[in-house]
């Protein structure tokens, strides 16, 4: 409609398709609602989007330099992905509890924190090696560390930390952001912004009504993301 080219609506397209994990986690824990089930659902999606968002970066990188979609190449860093992640939570689950909990026994803050951060930025590291989204290893070690009997002591020793990074990264995203840009813009934002939040409503909402939610957790599905 606003006479794009082709490959730039379909950047656009996808880059809105996948929501912030980051901006929604935090509004959700601001607002006391984590733990509600509706909220639960919300980052089930989110962690999906993630593992999408990965696949749709290998088609789009192939669309962007042939100007066709490589299904070898997709299929490839599916199977890939899986492999990767499926190793990662395997070894996770089976081998990092227990070595949470001999740690512990130190009853040590510092050690239990700096092994927390160590293990988080090292799987961290390894996925953006394997070119994967650095939020991903973060959320696999949070899940792995999840299971070990410290959970809720490791969460309150990183709470200050978290707050931390989370400030840094708003203000770094803050920073991206050129005032004169978006008034030099603002019709196509304005009509973009408004898409963006009717769609994701729309189809949140119908998606959660299909696999069976009440029309009320249905909607807040939709309107979280």
């Amino acid at each position: 409609i606003l006479g794009w080219a082709s490959i730039d609506s379909t950047f656009l397209g996808v880059m809105i398709a996948i929501s912030s994990t980051t901006l929604i986690i935090k509004a959700l824990d601001d607002l006391g609602l984590k733990s509600k089930r509706f909220a639960q659902l919300i980052f089930g999606v989110l962690i999906v989007e993630d593992l999408v968002a990965i696949l749709l970066m290998v088609a789009l990188t192939s669309f962007a330099v042939s100007g066709s979609f490589s299904g070898l190449a997709l299929a490839t860093s599916a199977g890939k992905l899986a492999l990767v992640v499926g190793s990662w939570f395997l070894a996770g689950y089976f081998v990092l509890p227990r070595f949470i909990q001999y740690a512990a026994r130190f009853r040590s803050d510092e050690t239990l924190t700096v092994l927390s951060i160590g293990l988080c930025l090292s799987l961290v590291a390894i996925a953006a090696y394997f070119h994967y989204s650095a939020a991903l290893g973060a959320f696999i070690m949070g899940s792995i560390l999840a299971e070990s009997t410290e959970s809720r002591r490791i969460e309150e020793l990183m709470k200050p930390l978290r707050d931390l990074f989370a400030a840094i990264f708003f203000v770094s995203v803050g920073m991206l952001i050129n005032p004169t840009t978006i008034w030099s813009n603002m019709s196509a934002i304005l009509l973009i912004s408004a898409v963006v939040i009717a769609g994701k409503i729309s189809a949140a909402t119908f998606g959660a009504l299909i696999y069976g939610r009440s029309l009320r957790t249905s909607m807040l599905v939709g309107f979280g993301l």
